[in-house]
């Protein structure tokens, strides 16, 4: 069933997994930030000299120092006691106590230090070794004596200049937010909804992105840590649960499971949902410009020579393989010898026919009229036809692969508590519309249904044709049979 180009108002006006397909993203991967920064000597040591710094420069302008006498280089520094470590930062020794200073007006507590001054200056030596804007601030107003002669104008913004410097030490006394680190996909949650879980749990989430199943695995099987929650597609579940990479759920600390589509539930590898719940459903399909085609293909279109060279396939070999099963009306997984040479022949018949093989740059392709039909991803493709008037897609009546991602949290989770929390909110019927609505894939949850607008309730891209849907698979861990299937894929792609 074709898709309307109808502007639905909501693939155009959110971003859907930048650059980004189902096992390929060009998204870049980034780690957790390492905790902590590396501080600059002792903080002892910094407060210290910050306070003798400033009483150093709390003379009285009009008492303390005489202009001729201050300015003696015979007067002002001994020789001997200029290169004296302590004596170099003490007031007294800096300024001869006889022809320019008296000590005591240094800090005279009735002429030169006002009581508030002394709390800001215990303050800061509290809390500068962690709020550099406290030091920004002696720069920018340098501290003088506040006494009887001082105009009310400067006692005014003195007061004013320790409130600062309180309110700079109290917004990092108080007790840090709890963070959850989540591993995903690119673009895959509004930003509306991380905002709200933000606010409603009182704790932050740093974001960090992944471009393929593959590199989430390697990731962690080479001992990465410090994440809370991951997305992994269905079909590596098995492989992370093998290596004891993912907790087993607890699911009555889940109040949400209850709202999950148990139709598609019953279709995912692991339907009890021991160690991940499912999070976002997508579709491979063809995108076509419906100029050139006045019906919507299926997956034989990769075979018309009158479109050579207008036309790319994913850079997929589950994909691929898959798409070719499918038109030979074959199990999409199977591991067959036979099934697997006729899918091979077929697939070299449409090799002869494509550009090339690719995960990235069909969607500009086919917009730009580059391309004529693209093998592709519903909800990237989707963004697309929203936006060109030329662009159709369809999902052939043969069927497809289906792709489920997943909702896990790792053994090594450093906030469990937090990551149940959020997998319990993901599944509010309220958030699952949400992020429906933003990433333009189906969120199996039947609550969250009702809830969605009418573009795209009624979108066959996003809620699949009952009989294609009867036809279709979900992509299954393939096992010892692996090697099949990459010798097979590296002979295609070697053209032999």
């Amino acid at each position: 069933m074709p898709v309307p180009n109808t502007k639905t108002g909501t693939a155009a006006a959110h971003g859907k997994r930048a650059e980004s397909s189902r096992w390929g993203k060009n998204v870049r991967s980034d780690e957790p930030d390492a905790a902590g920064a590396t501080a600059i000597g002792p903080k002892k040591t910094r407060c210290n000299l910050m306070l003798r710094r400033a009483f150093c420069h709390r003379e009285n302008p009009v008492d303390s120092v005489d202009p001729v006498d201050s300015v003696d280089p015979v007067d002002s520094v001994d020789p001997v006691d200029s290169v004296d470590p302590v004596d170099l930062v003490d007031p007294v020794d800096l300024v001869d106590p006889v022809d320019s200073v008296d000590p005591v007006d240094l800090v005279d507590p009735v002429d030169s230090v006002d009581p508030v001054d002394s709390v800001g200056f215990l303050l800061i030596a509290v809390c500068s070794g962690d709020h550099c804007g406290v030091n920004l601030l002696f720069r920018i107003f340098p501290l003088n004596p506040i006494n009887d002669k001082d105009p009310p104008a400067m006692k005014m913004s003195m007061s004013l200049l320790c409130g600062l410097i309180v309110a700079f030490c109290l917004c990092g006394c108080g007790k840090s937010k709890a963070t959850l680190h989540l591993y995903s996909w690119a673009d895959y949650f509004s930003p509306d909804v991380i905002k709200q879980f933000e606010k409603e749990f009182k704790c932050r989430v740093v974001y960090d992105t992944f471009d393929s199943n593959e590199a989430l695995l390697a990731k962690l099987q080479a001992g990465a840590t410090g994440y809370d929650v991951i997305v992994p597609s269905h079909y590596i579940i098995a492989s992370l649960v093998k290596d004891n990479m993912l907790l087993e759920l607890d699911k009555s600390r889940l109040g949400t499971f209850k709202h999950l589509d148990p139709e598609v539930v019953k279709m995912l590898p692991d339907p009890d949902c021991q160690h991940a719940i499912p999070y976002m459903m997508s579709y491979t399909g063809i995108g076509y410009n419906n100029t050139k085609l006045d019906n919507p293909p299926d997956w034989q279109v990769f075979a018309r020579s009158d479109f050579k060279g207008r036309m790319t396939l994913l850079d997929d070999m589950r994909e691929v393989i898959g798409a070719a099963l499918c038109a030979l009306g074959l199990d999409a997984n199977s591991t067959n010898d036979e099934d697997l040479a006729k899918a091979r022949e077929l697939v070299m018949t449409w090799r002869a026919n494509i550009a090339k093989f690719e995960n990235e740059q069909y969607k500009n392709g086919i917009a730009s009229n580059e391309f004529y039909v693209v093998m592709g991803y519903s909800g990237d493709l989707m963004q697309v036809v929203d936006e060109n008037p030329h662009v159709s897609f369809t999902i052939p009546k043969d069927g497809c692969l289906l792709c489920c991602d997943m909702l896990a949290i790792p053994s090594n989770a450093s906030n469990s508590d937090l990551a149940y929390q959020f997998l319990d909110f993901i599944h509010r019927p309220d958030i699952a519309a949400a992020n429906t609505e933003h990433v333009f894939y189906c969120c199996p949850n039947k609550d969250a249904y009702p809830l969605l607008s009418d573009d795209v309730r009624n979108n066959p891209a996003v809620f699949i044709d009952p009989e294609i849907f009867a036809k279709s698979k979900f992509t299954l861990d393939l096992g010892e049979n692996l090697g099949k299937y990459t010798k097979l894929w590296d002979e295609i792609k070697a053209g032999k």
